[in-house]
């Protein structure tokens, strides 16, 4: 009555049925891992909000080199004046010494156009 439940293509479609089930359950599971780990992020950061402003070169100059967790997200107070000569876009770059602060003055899009800041007038100079 069910021989047709024996041949080659029903078991493998079953097969198929079968590791996609197990493919999304796995999945969500790794949703709420994520989750998780987002509410974490999400707690850590509005506790840091929560400190009082330090000074930059506090947190860079601890002899002992401050764990990069403790410097993560604070907030920083920084002086100095604007370089208005070095505008650069910044697309996933560090910088090597601790004497240059990237001021972030907005985003723009950028869809490859740009290879330098336009309209550099309209930002600050001076302190």
């Amino acid at each position: 009555m069910y021989r047709f439940a024996l041949r080659p293509w029903w078991i493998v479609s079953h097969l198929v049925v079968v590791a996609l089930v197990v493919t999304f359950v796995g999945l969500g599971f790794w949703q709420l891992r994520r989750l998780d780990e987002r509410r974490a992020d999400n707690t850590r950061l509005a506790e840091r909000l929560e400190e009082p402003r330090v000074r930059l070169s506090d947190l860079l100059d601890d002899p002992d080199g401050a764990p990069e967790d403790e410097i993560k997200d604070r907030r920083v107070v920084v002086s100095g004046r604007y370089r208005p000569e070095e505008q650069v876009l910044i697309r996933g770059r560090s910088l090597d010494d601790g004497k240059v602060v990237a001021v972030n003055r907005g985003w723009i899009r950028n869809d490859g156009r740009f290879s330098a800041v336009p309209d550099r007038s309209r930002f600050p100079t001076g302190r």
